[in-house]
């Protein structure tokens, strides 16, 4: 215990409060902070009861969210994430989620989390890597930088490269929101616009040897990510599952690595079951599970509708976008992240564009508002709970490991789960300057733009 304690800096914030357990150490002057990392542990109290089998009385759910999380005395407030929206900033709607609705699915957890990602300083979960991942490239000289982005990790990447002084070039797709464009605008990087942004950030990465921070090709990503395990331990010890939405795999892979490292430390006594969620067309990892409901996804891309189109104007800003709809469709992370799934005996989910619906109304009625990702991971929790189909006994690796996981009839119920909300609800139309945005169909005109910037 006194090696962990060790390695706890604990007058100091955000990711660095964790510094000695990332693989490359970086010296303090180095370390970039804006505010990310130390994000909330939000336990609703509203949510808890419709999932937790000592309460029976059915009703509205209307009550504020109760908010968990340490102050800087170790203590816990009780401050609402949120406050009460106008009928104008709601949109006049009227959704009025019972809890009847979910009757089927008591029983199945005492505690109830959400890990709070969207309230990082950068607005997601992507702050924690780009914060680590510009510190060491800062640390080792770096004179430029380069990435491609569906637009969280571009805001994060362009904050930090600000901060750091470093001179970095940001590809977009034509597709990206503009409200995330105009966030990434905010800190005066290189934005290039083209159809091929990946495949250009790649070239430039390569020809002139520019580190590319995208998370799934740069493993110096994950580090940052293994915080959020670190936090969630620390103010919640033993956990029994962990959900969390899943393109590239670095947070999951991070997070995992987090957890194992406090437990080789005798911080917490078992490894969480880790939840990989994949929705809309990205199920790379979850078409490895049998009745894993990818048939959905094949058909939609096949640009068959299976669904009517469900608008909500409680979210509109997210528009017709689906969860993960600009994220990796195919993972070189894929074994790792399925060896972690076996591990821990946790599992890959998919769920349909209804059922992130129904689980994102529900978050909102009770004031929590979130991208889609950050609803697709609750959606996982919620089909979990009403799959008899899922239930699977402890993995051999597992006896001792999960005692508290508690195999019912119709579910497995855990003491403590946590759903990671990834990142912010952004608005879907702001306004861009396009007159500082470049654009390139070609390699020779990345060149051109390159070459004079650099």
């Amino acid at each position: 215990m006194f090696e962990f304690l060790r390695k706890i800096y604990r007058k100091k914030g955000g990711i660095w409060k964790y510094a000695d357990f990332y693989a490359e150490k970086i010296e303090e002057k180095n370390r970039l902070m804006l505010g990310d990392g130390g994000t909330r542990l939000l336990e609703s109290g509203e949510i808890n009861k419709i999932f937790n089998n000592r309460y029976n009385t059915p009703r509205t759910q209307k009550a504020d969210a109760v908010s968990r999380y340490p102050s800087q005395e170790g203590n816990h407030t009780d401050t609402p994430p949120h406050p009460t929206l106008s009928p104008e900033e709601r949109g006049n709607a009227d959704i009025g989620v019972e809890t009847q609705d979910f009757a089927s699915l008591r029983g199945g957890v005492e505690h109830l989390y959400f890990k709070r990602e969207d309230q990082n300083e950068t607005g997601s979960l992507k702050g924690r890597s780009l914060a680590y991942q510009v510190s060491l490239n800062k640390q080792r000289g770096a004179r430029a930088l380069v990435i491609s982005t569906s637009g969280n990790a571009g805001i994060a990447a362009a904050a930090y490269a600000k901060k750091a002084g470093i001179k970095i070039f940001v590809f977009i797709s034509p597709d990206t929101e503009s409200g995330k464009v105009a966030d990434i605008q905010k800190y005066d990087p290189i934005v290039i616009k083209s159809k091929r942004a990946i495949r250009f950030a790649n070239y430039v990465s390569a020809k002139y040897k520019i580190p590319n921070l995208r998370p799934s090709v740069d493993d110096d990503s994950i580090e940052g990510f293994k915080s959020i395990a670190f936090e969630i331990a620390d103010e919640a010890g033993d956990v029994d599952a962990v959900f969390t939405f899943v393109t590239s795999g670095s947070s999951f892979v991070g997070m995992y690595r987090g957890f194992e490292a406090y437990k080789q430390l005798g911080k917490i006594n078992k490894l969480p079951r880790m939840y990989a969620v994949q929705s809309g067309e990205i199920f790379g990892v979850v078409e490895e599970f049998e009745d894993n409901g990818c048939e959905i996804a094949k058909h939609e891309a096949q640009g068959s509708d299976v669904f009517p189109p469900h608008p909500d104007p409680l979210l509109e800003g997210e528009g017709t976008r689906k969860a993960g709809q600009f994220g990796i469709k195919d993972t070189r992370r894929k074994k790792e992240i399925l060896n972690i799934i076996n591990k821990t005996g946790g599992r890959g989910i998919y769920v349909s564009e209804i059922e992130v619906e129904k689980a994102k109304r529900l978050l909102f009625e009770n004031k929590i508002e979130t991208s889609l990702e950050g609803c697709a991971s609750f959606a996982g929790f919620m089909k979990m709970q009403n799959r008899e189909k899922y239930n699977t006994p402890l993995h051999p690796s597992q006896e001792g490991n999960n005692a508290d996981a508690i195999q019912t009839s119709n579910t497995i119920r855990f003491n403590k789960t946590v759903c990671i909300l990834s990142g912010k609800l952004r608005s879907g139309e702001s306004e861009v300057d396009e007159s500082k945005i470049f654009n390139a169909d070609n390699f020779e005109e990345v060149d051109k733009i390159v070459k004079k910037l650099i």
